[in-house]
Protein backbone atom coordinates (compact mmCIF):
# COMPACT_ATOMS: atom_id res chain seq x y z
CA UNK A 1 0.00 0.00 0.00
CA UNK A 2 0.98 3.65 -0.39
CA UNK A 3 2.63 5.05 2.78
CA UNK A 4 0.58 7.56 4.73
CA UNK A 5 1.68 11.18 4.82
CA UNK A 6 2.39 11.10 8.57
CA UNK A 7 4.68 8.06 8.19
CA UNK A 8 7.33 10.10 6.33
CA UNK A 9 10.29 11.65 8.13
CA UNK A 10 10.88 15.34 7.32
CA UNK A 11 14.06 16.37 5.54
CA UNK A 12 16.41 18.45 7.65
CA UNK A 13 19.67 20.38 7.65
CA UNK A 14 21.43 21.09 10.96
CA UNK A 15 24.40 23.40 11.52
CA UNK A 16 26.00 23.59 14.98
CA UNK A 17 27.93 26.81 15.68
CA UNK A 18 28.13 26.57 19.47
CA UNK A 19 31.89 25.81 19.37
CA UNK A 20 32.52 29.39 18.23
CA UNK A 21 31.63 30.60 21.73
CA UNK A 22 34.54 28.77 23.38
CA UNK A 23 37.31 31.32 24.18
CA UNK A 24 40.16 29.18 22.79
CA UNK A 25 38.25 28.60 19.56
CA UNK A 26 37.45 32.32 19.19
CA UNK A 27 41.15 33.10 19.61
CA UNK A 28 42.43 30.80 16.86
CA UNK A 29 39.47 30.26 14.49
CA UNK A 30 37.18 32.50 12.49
CA UNK A 31 34.52 29.80 12.54
CA UNK A 32 34.04 26.13 13.42
CA UNK A 33 30.82 24.54 12.17
CA UNK A 34 29.45 21.00 12.47
CA UNK A 35 26.84 20.05 9.86
CA UNK A 36 24.37 17.23 9.38
CA UNK A 37 21.68 16.76 6.75
CA UNK A 38 19.10 14.23 5.61
CA UNK A 39 16.93 14.06 2.48
CA UNK A 40 14.49 11.38 1.34
CA UNK A 41 12.43 11.04 -1.84
CA UNK A 42 9.62 8.52 -2.37
CA UNK A 43 8.49 8.22 -6.00
CA UNK A 44 5.82 6.11 -7.66
CA UNK A 45 6.42 5.53 -11.35
CA UNK A 46 2.87 4.46 -12.18
CA UNK A 47 -0.21 2.93 -10.59
CA UNK A 48 -3.64 1.63 -11.58
CA UNK A 49 -6.87 0.57 -9.89
CA UNK A 50 -9.53 -2.04 -10.68
CA UNK A 51 -13.18 -0.95 -10.82
CA UNK A 52 -14.26 -4.30 -9.35
CA UNK A 53 -12.18 -3.83 -6.20
CA UNK A 54 -14.04 -4.56 -2.98
CA UNK A 55 -12.48 -3.45 0.30
CA UNK A 56 -12.47 -5.45 3.52
CA UNK A 57 -13.35 -3.37 6.59
CA UNK A 58 -12.56 -0.17 4.68
CA UNK A 59 -8.87 -1.05 4.32
CA UNK A 60 -6.66 -0.84 1.24
CA UNK A 61 -6.76 -4.62 0.93
CA UNK A 62 -9.64 -6.63 -0.48
CA UNK A 63 -10.70 -8.54 -3.58
CA UNK A 64 -11.09 -7.98 -7.32
CA UNK A 65 -13.17 -9.99 -9.77
CA UNK A 66 -11.35 -12.37 -12.10
CA UNK A 67 -12.53 -11.68 -15.65
CA UNK A 68 -11.98 -15.25 -16.85
CA UNK A 69 -13.38 -17.30 -13.98
CA UNK A 70 -15.63 -14.74 -12.33
CA UNK A 71 -14.13 -15.57 -8.95
CA UNK A 72 -12.56 -13.26 -6.42
CA UNK A 73 -8.80 -12.70 -6.17
CA UNK A 74 -6.98 -11.07 -3.23
CA UNK A 75 -5.73 -7.64 -4.23
CA UNK A 76 -4.80 -4.21 -2.94
CA UNK A 77 -6.67 -1.04 -3.85
CA UNK A 78 -3.88 0.17 -6.16
CA UNK A 79 -1.49 -1.81 -8.37
CA UNK A 80 1.92 -0.11 -8.44
CA UNK A 81 4.26 -0.51 -11.39
CA UNK A 82 7.47 0.83 -9.86
CA UNK A 83 8.45 2.44 -6.57
CA UNK A 84 11.72 4.22 -5.72
CA UNK A 85 13.09 5.37 -2.37
CA UNK A 86 16.18 7.59 -2.29
CA UNK A 87 17.79 8.45 1.05
CA UNK A 88 20.87 10.64 1.49
CA UNK A 89 22.82 11.75 4.54
CA UNK A 90 24.63 14.71 3.01
CA UNK A 91 26.56 14.85 5.17
CA UNK A 92 26.08 12.34 7.94
CA UNK A 93 28.75 14.28 9.83
CA UNK A 94 30.60 17.33 8.51
CA UNK A 95 33.24 19.61 9.97
CA UNK A 96 34.15 23.00 8.49
CA UNK A 97 36.92 25.08 10.10
CA UNK A 98 38.36 28.46 9.10
CA UNK A 99 41.47 29.63 10.92
CA UNK A 100 42.48 33.25 11.39
CA UNK A 101 45.66 32.68 9.37
CA UNK A 102 43.47 32.17 6.23
CA UNK A 103 43.77 28.38 6.36
CA UNK A 104 40.56 26.35 5.99
CA UNK A 105 39.80 22.68 6.53
CA UNK A 106 36.78 20.54 5.61
CA UNK A 107 35.89 16.91 6.37
CA UNK A 108 32.64 15.12 5.56
CA UNK A 109 31.18 11.62 5.78
CA UNK A 110 28.29 11.05 3.38
CA UNK A 111 26.05 8.02 3.14
CA UNK A 112 23.09 7.16 0.97
CA UNK A 113 21.04 4.45 -0.68
CA UNK A 114 18.60 4.10 -3.53
CA UNK A 115 16.03 1.28 -3.69
CA UNK A 116 13.86 0.57 -6.71
CA UNK A 117 11.00 -1.96 -6.72
CA UNK A 118 9.85 -3.23 -10.13
CA UNK A 119 6.65 -5.25 -9.94
CA UNK A 120 6.77 -6.44 -13.56
CA UNK A 121 10.21 -8.06 -13.21
CA UNK A 122 9.56 -9.03 -9.55
CA UNK A 123 12.87 -7.64 -8.31
CA UNK A 124 14.47 -4.92 -6.18
CA UNK A 125 17.58 -3.00 -7.21
CA UNK A 126 19.44 -1.58 -4.21
CA UNK A 127 22.35 0.83 -4.55
CA UNK A 128 24.32 2.11 -1.55
CA UNK A 129 27.15 4.62 -1.37
CA UNK A 130 29.66 5.59 1.29
CA UNK A 131 31.84 8.67 0.73
CA UNK A 132 34.61 10.39 2.66
CA UNK A 133 35.71 13.93 1.73
CA UNK A 134 38.71 15.84 3.08
CA UNK A 135 39.72 19.27 1.86
CA UNK A 136 42.20 22.00 2.73
CA UNK A 137 42.47 25.54 1.42
CA UNK A 138 44.47 28.72 1.84
CA UNK A 139 43.79 32.31 0.84
CA UNK A 140 46.57 34.77 0.00
CA UNK A 141 45.12 38.19 0.70
CA UNK A 142 46.24 41.20 -1.36
CA UNK A 143 48.74 39.24 -3.47
CA UNK A 144 50.68 41.71 -5.62
CA UNK A 145 51.48 41.36 -9.33
CA UNK A 146 53.29 43.86 -11.54
CA UNK A 147 51.80 44.40 -14.99
CA UNK A 148 54.15 46.03 -17.45
CA UNK A 149 53.33 47.48 -20.82
CA UNK A 150 55.41 49.33 -23.34
CA UNK A 151 54.54 52.70 -21.80
CA UNK A 152 53.68 52.04 -18.16
CA UNK A 153 53.79 49.65 -15.23
CA UNK A 154 50.85 48.91 -12.94
CA UNK A 155 50.68 46.96 -9.70
CA UNK A 156 47.65 44.69 -9.18
CA UNK A 157 46.75 43.59 -5.64
CA UNK A 158 44.01 41.00 -5.17
CA UNK A 159 43.23 37.67 -3.48
CA UNK A 160 44.53 34.25 -4.55
CA UNK A 161 42.64 31.17 -3.27
CA UNK A 162 44.10 27.65 -3.32
CA UNK A 163 42.01 24.52 -2.69
CA UNK A 164 42.92 20.80 -2.55
CA UNK A 165 40.20 18.15 -2.03
CA UNK A 166 40.37 14.38 -1.64
CA UNK A 167 37.32 12.14 -2.00
CA UNK A 168 36.87 8.39 -1.65
CA UNK A 169 33.51 6.90 -2.66
CA UNK A 170 32.39 3.28 -2.40
CA UNK A 171 29.31 2.36 -4.48
CA UNK A 172 27.68 -1.08 -4.68
CA UNK A 173 24.52 -2.17 -6.52
CA UNK A 174 22.68 -5.41 -5.70
CA UNK A 175 19.86 -7.13 -7.56
CA UNK A 176 17.39 -9.05 -5.36
CA UNK A 177 14.69 -11.41 -6.62
CA UNK A 178 11.46 -11.28 -4.62
CA UNK A 179 10.63 -14.94 -5.22
CA UNK A 180 14.07 -16.10 -4.05
CA UNK A 181 15.70 -14.43 -1.04
CA UNK A 182 18.99 -16.24 -1.60
CA UNK A 183 19.19 -15.18 -5.27
CA UNK A 184 21.06 -11.89 -4.78
CA UNK A 185 23.75 -10.78 -7.20
CA UNK A 186 26.03 -7.76 -7.59
CA UNK A 187 25.33 -5.97 -10.87
CA UNK A 188 27.70 -3.01 -10.58
CA UNK A 189 29.82 -1.05 -8.16
CA UNK A 190 33.19 0.60 -7.86
CA UNK A 191 35.59 2.41 -5.59
CA UNK A 192 36.31 5.94 -6.76
CA UNK A 193 39.24 8.09 -5.65
CA UNK A 194 39.09 11.76 -6.67
CA UNK A 195 41.72 14.46 -6.22
CA UNK A 196 40.88 18.07 -7.11
CA UNK A 197 43.16 21.11 -7.08
CA UNK A 198 42.00 24.65 -7.78
CA UNK A 199 43.74 28.03 -7.84
CA UNK A 200 41.59 31.14 -8.37
CA UNK A 201 42.79 34.71 -8.68
CA UNK A 202 40.34 37.59 -8.50
CA UNK A 203 41.86 40.04 -10.96
CA UNK A 204 39.03 42.54 -10.58
CA UNK A 205 35.35 42.72 -9.70
CA UNK A 206 34.54 41.61 -13.25
CA UNK A 207 37.44 39.31 -14.19
CA UNK A 208 38.50 36.06 -12.49
CA UNK A 209 41.16 33.54 -13.50
CA UNK A 210 40.95 29.91 -12.42
CA UNK A 211 43.32 26.97 -12.85
CA UNK A 212 42.06 23.46 -12.09
CA UNK A 213 43.37 19.90 -12.12
CA UNK A 214 41.05 16.95 -11.45
CA UNK A 215 42.13 13.30 -11.26
CA UNK A 216 39.73 10.36 -10.81
CA UNK A 217 40.42 6.63 -10.52
CA UNK A 218 37.70 3.94 -10.62
CA UNK A 219 38.14 0.33 -9.51
CA UNK A 220 35.07 -1.84 -10.26
CA UNK A 221 33.82 -4.71 -8.14
CA UNK A 222 32.72 -6.97 -10.99
CA UNK A 223 35.06 -8.62 -13.48
CA UNK A 224 33.14 -7.46 -16.57
CA UNK A 225 34.23 -3.84 -15.97
CA UNK A 226 37.73 -2.43 -16.21
CA UNK A 227 39.61 0.06 -14.03
CA UNK A 228 39.57 3.58 -15.42
CA UNK A 229 41.49 6.76 -14.73
CA UNK A 230 40.66 10.29 -15.93
CA UNK A 231 42.57 13.55 -15.57
CA UNK A 232 41.29 17.01 -16.50
CA UNK A 233 43.56 20.06 -16.51
CA UNK A 234 42.60 23.51 -17.70
CA UNK A 235 42.30 27.23 -17.24
CA UNK A 236 39.03 29.14 -17.14
CA UNK A 237 38.43 32.86 -17.41
CA UNK A 238 35.22 34.37 -16.03
CA UNK A 239 34.16 37.80 -17.21
CA UNK A 240 31.03 39.27 -15.59
CA UNK A 241 29.12 42.11 -17.19
CA UNK A 242 26.55 42.63 -14.42
CA UNK A 243 28.87 44.13 -11.81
Amino acid sequence: SVPKFWSFLPNWQVTITALNRIPWVKEHFRSVNITHGYTCKYQIGSFSSDQTFTSINGDDFGYVEDVLSGGLLPSSRYALGAVTINEQFSPLVGLDMNLKNSLSFKAEWRRGRNMGLNIASNQIVESSNNEYVVGIGYKFSDLKFNMKTAKSSKQVKNDLTLRLDFSFKDIATLLRKLDSIEDTQATSGNKTLTVKFMAEYVFSSKLNFRFFCDHQTNRPYISTSYPMSNTNVGVSIKFMLTR
